[in-house]
């Protein structure tokens, strides 16, 4: 699935009139139909309000509004009518509204929206196509609907967002936004996500041709992307085909993350496991993983010397190190010999943000796993998250390694500048350890020979199903990363059973 922005959007309907071939009318009908089709269940609300504008959004919402006739004991339209000049599809789907027997109120001042509590309320006053802060009649028009609003559906987009921007200063505040013919990248940042409540897709079957032809498009990391990478595992294979990686983890009072990040590359599949710690912390390691192969430190308390890393297909590094003087020498002695792609997670990423002229010293193809602070510290901060996208992107062509920005979708970046959104997940992750848990994922499918970008996207979203299986049975308030853990085997099997087509 890719993320278009409103031009995008506009090339696709016009491929699909010009070659299924479709009016633009049937087209804004067949997307009014898959909107109504993903209302909620309407026995809470009595009657629907429409709210339109004069252009193709409000012409969307006029469609729905008949369609909708018969579900709602009564339906009322408000046109916030900013001009004379309708678009010609607003000017047909109102016509087809009047032939049905429909009225409308005609909004001229703000004041007189008024919205009523056992109202459904449908938001189609502007779509993705706006290309500025809204502000005078309309922004007033905004603020008294989230004034007085019970529960809003925003048709493509919560008016006031465009396709983009991750910026605004006035919008609807959606509780369920249904973005029509393909996500859009503004769905994914927090600063304009918390306007858009609820997401779904609404399938209009635009030509797969086209999309396919859009190789810039970030891609949403989702069921169907998942299933198309996870490999089965053979009836005939043992140990050593599923890879033996390496984890450097864990220092004095902080062996906890040591054992999340080791028991999350096991629950994931790795073949062998050696686990390399402080001397002090080998006894958790003989308790809590018999299943791993122990690897101790000659110091007691910290990561002194890491050696021996040739008999490992991958290294995942970080969980627990601190930042101590032989830690940092320890990491660095790595980057500088190890020649296959690792694993840095959390200490790693804060020693190198010390030392930012070891980026280039990392072998290509290599995982970097910051939360948004931590990228902060690696490559600075940016004005909002559209940019930090973009930042994220050149950063992974310039260093020729993945960055996963985790968040509540988290991006992914490759080399080759490709962005992928990931979809699953949700706050219960918001927790220690979480972190650890992924860097243990991504370094068991590395070591099981997928490819980097595959153990990232996989490793993302295996991560965030897990907890999302956990949602199921418990709130996220009372899930903690090793429920997570926990949770991995069945994730792997919905995965597995899951449908895709190439």
């Amino acid at each position: 699935m890719k993320v278009l922005n409103a031009q995008q959007i506009n090339a696709a309907d016009e491929f699909a009139i010009k070659n299924e071939p479709i009016s633009s009318i049937d087209l804004m009908e067949r997307a009014a139909l898959g909107c109504s089709a993903c209302f909620p269940p309407i026995g809470s609300w009595n009657d629907l309000v429409v709210i339109c504008g004069i252009g193709n959004n409000g012409a969307d919402g006029l469609a729905i509004a008949r369609l909708q006739k018969e579900n709602f004991e009564n339906v009322r339209v408000l046109i916030l009518e900013t001009s004379s000049q309708y678009s010609d599809n607003f000017a047909i789907n109102l016509e087809r509204w009047k032939n049905l027997g429909g009225e409308v109120e005609i909004i001229k001042n703000a004041s007189d929206i008024e919205l009523h509590s056992d109202e459904l309320v449908v938001d189609a006053i502007l779509g993705s196509g706006i290309n500025r802060p809204v502000n005078g009649f309309l922004a007033e028009c905004i603020e008294s609907v989230n004034r007085q609003k019970d529960y809003v559906i925003s048709i493509d987009l919560p008016s006031g967002l465009d396709a983009v921007s991750s910026n605004t200063t006035c919008a609807i505040k959606a509780d369920l936004t249904l973005t029509i013919g393909a996500p859009k990248p503004t769905l994914f940042f927090p600063e304009s996500g918390q306007y858009v409540g609820e997401w779904m897709l609404v399938d209009i079957y635009l030509d797969d041709y086209f999309f396919k032809s859009i190789d810039s498009a970030p891609v949403v990391m989702d069921f169907v992307k998942a299933a198309s990478i996870l490999k089965e595992r053979r009836p005939f294979s043992h140990k050593g085909i599923y890879g033996k990686a390496l984890l450097v983890v864990g220092s004095e009072g902080k062996y906890g993350a040591a054992i999340l990040a080791a028991r999350a590359c096991l629950r994931s599949g790795v073949g062998l496991l050696t686990v390399h710690l402080p001397s002090n912390g080998s006894h958790l390691i003989h308790h809590s993983l018999p299943e791993a192969i122990l690897s101790a430190d000659i110091s007691k308390t910290e990561i002194s010397s890491i050696d021996d890393i040739d008999k490992f297909d991958v290294v995942g590094i970080g969980p627990g190190i601190g930042v101590s003087f032989e830690t940092t020498k320890a990491l660095l002695d790595l980057i500088a010999k190890i020649t296959i792609p690792i694993v840095i997670d959390a200490d790693a990423l804060n020693i190198i943000s010390e030392n930012k002229s070891w980026l280039e010293k990392i072998p290509a193809n290599s995982i970097l796993t910051p939360h948004p602070k931590e990228y902060e510290r690696l490559f600075g901060k940016s004005e909002n998250s559209l940019a930090r996208v973009e930042n994220q992107k050149q950063n992974s062509v310039k260093y020729q390694i993945y960055i996963i920005c985790k968040g509540h979708y988290t991006t992914i970046t490759t080399p080759s500048g490709k962005v992928y959104f990931n979809v699953s997940g949700n706050s219960g992750l918001a927790k220690a350890g979480s972190g650890d848990v992924l860097t243990g994922i991504i370094t068991s499918l590395l070591a099981q020979h997928y490819t980097s970008e595959e153990a990232a996207l996989l490793g993302v979203f295996l991560h965030g199903h897990s907890a999302d299986l956990l949602r199921e049975t418990m709130h996220e308030n009372g899930i903690l990363a090793t429920d997570v853990i926990e949770k991995l085997p069945f994730a792997f099997k919905d995965i597995s059973k899951a449908n895709y087509i190439e």
